[in-house]
């Protein structure tokens, strides 16, 4: 399987095993069939190796998902969805960033691998819920919030992952993060907040903590799943600037919240 670049010297068959999903209704774009190409962690793969393999799969515009997957689309007709990440040291917020940022006095931001207990967990499961079925009520249907953030703890992957937090003073939850952590980067694996807070942008505010972590822990990227125009929970991605996409197998930086991509001769 040639699936990385060819300077990314890995044994891919001794890591992974890849197979092309069944197509499925889109959940990102009503009318669409989604498919993915699927590469799943070979069980004798070890921990170095995973993570440079999920380093390298981010790089090529893949995305991991839960504990012992990697994926990429494949979908048939529709070539819409591209990787987008933020390069950590250039992001500054915005004026206007910052006024959202400062919505949070006295902002409580916490960072562990799992969750720290039962309490904790199901705190979490509570916005969870409500935020998968009034986002993405297709997703919600065939996943429940409890699967969903127990799911990648319950496989039993070889690569840790870590919850970011954000509360405000009073120790109310406003939304939280899964996340892998490779050498260079932070990679998102699920992102969830309180809907009931909207006059606090939770959605930025998760964003923009987890570009402050990776600010702290030295990452040069953070990489955040999927970006289509669209979609709008996807297209407002490039809201945070600069960012790069991910098209015809080379990241394009771009500093405007629309990205021009027929100016750069490219299209998806």
């Amino acid at each position: 399987m040639n699936i990385f670049p060819p300077d990314k010297d890995i044994d891919v068959d001794a890591v992974l095993a890849g197979y092309l999903e069944e197509a499925k209704p889109c959940t990102y774009i009503k009318g669409e069939m989604r498919q993915d190409l699927r590469f799943k962690f070979q069980e004798k793969s070890g921990t170095i190796e995973r993570a440079v393999v999920t380093e390298a799969a981010a790089e090529s515009g893949m995305h991991y998902d839960g504990a012992n997957s990697l994926f990429d689309s494949n979908c048939p007709s529709c070539k819409k969805c591209v990787s987008i990440r933020y390069p950590v040291a250039d992001f500054k917020r915005s004026r206007t960033q910052q006024d959202a940022w400062n919505l949070i006095p006295g902002r409580r931001v916490s960072f562990t691998f799992g969750f720290k207990n039962q309490d904790q967990l199901n705190e979490h499961i509570g916005i969870a819920k409500t935020y998968y079925e009034t986002r993405f009520p297709d997703h919600a249907a065939v996943l429940t919030a409890q699967q969903t953030l127990t799911a990648p703890f319950l496989l039993n992957g070889k690569l840790p992952l870590n919850v970011i937090e954000v509360r405000t003073a009073d120790d109310q939850l406003v939304g939280g993060s899964i996340n892998v952590e490779t050498q260079s980067a932070m990679i998102g694996v699920l992102y969830y907040y309180d809907i009931s807070l909207m006059h606090l942008q939770p959605g930025r505010q998760i964003i923009m903590t987890l570009l402050e972590q990776c600010r702290e822990l030295g990452k040069d990227h953070l990489y955040v799943g999927p970006w289509n125009p669209v979609n709008s929970s996807l297209a407002n991605k490039t809201q945070l600037r600069p960012y790069e996409l991910y098209v015809d197998k080379q990241w394009h930086r771009f500093e405007q919240p629309v990205p021009n991509l027929k100016a750069r001769g490219l299209t998806i």
